[in-house]
């Protein structure tokens, strides 16, 4: 009696969690079949759009999806040692002794971006990268 009771009250309770979710059924299924094991996950919605924050893989994501579940921006926060081999070589070939402090990566209409942030013990650099070159560079002074 104490097993059913409780199936039944964690089938509520995830009925009512589900309920709450302010999402429709598409944005979820899409969301579901493209990030599995996703784990800490939060929904906002906005104008036309869902967005989802959330972990996978001890990588923090934000995704944002239309009405229809059509994945728009995807922004992923990560360091160093998860960066693809050719982005990581390049960067260390323009920025040579250069700590990598943080990796933004974003998929979004405009192809694959990385924005990374560098430093040593005098400037900061904040780099843009697409997968074949580096597109702007920052250099900031530490005082």
């Amino acid at each position: 009696m104490k097993v059913l009771l409780l199936l039944v009250t964690a089938l509520l309770l995830r009925s009512a969690v589900r309920a709450e979710l302010p999402v429709n059924e598409k944005v979820l299924k899409a969301f579901n079949e493209t990030f599995r094991d996703a784990t800490q996950v939060n929904w906002y919605e906005a104008k036309n759009l869902y967005i989802v924050h959330f972990i996978k893989d001890a990588i923090r994501y934000n995704v944002t999806y239309d009405l229809e579940g059509k994945l728009l921006v995807s922004r992923r926060y990560y360091q160093e040692d998860r960066l693809p081999a050719q982005v990581l070589l390049k960067v260390k070939a323009h920025f040579n002794g250069k700590a990598i402090t943080g990796v933004t990566e974003i998929f979004d209409e405009n192809g694959l971006f990385y924005y990374i942030a560098l430093e040593d013990q005098k400037n900061i650099w904040n780099v843009k990268l697409s997968q074949s070159e580096v597109v702007e560079v920052k250099k900031l002074r530490k005082v």
